[in-house]
């Protein structure tokens, strides 16, 4: 993805949804800056593309879209799922 596109991403809190190249939402992710946030997973190789909502609370939004993927899908996306072996 180039700089540009980042450079252009806002320096807000809210909530990304990073998606692989068949536009399936591989991790939702809420941070109080957009722009580090993307730098961060891009960086990473996590997504060929995403979405974003500014939203000062984030973590709420987070909450809700990930309630939605969810009811959707019956699973959390991969990037949010928990190991079994953590509990």
């Amino acid at each position: 993805m180039k700089q540009e596109v980042i450079a252009g991403v806002p320096d807000r809190a809210g909530v990304l949804q990073l998606l692989n190249e068949k536009k399936e939402v591989l991790q939702i992710s809420g941070s109080p800056s957009l722009r580090r946030a993307l730098r961060e997973h891009l960086a990473a190789g996590q997504a060929a593309y995403f979405l974003l909502e500014e939203e000062e609370m984030y973590t709420q939004r987070e909450s809700e879209l990930l309630q939605n993927h969810l009811s959707r899908h019956g699973r959390l996306p991969p990037g949010n799922d928990l190991p079994e072996d953590l509990f």
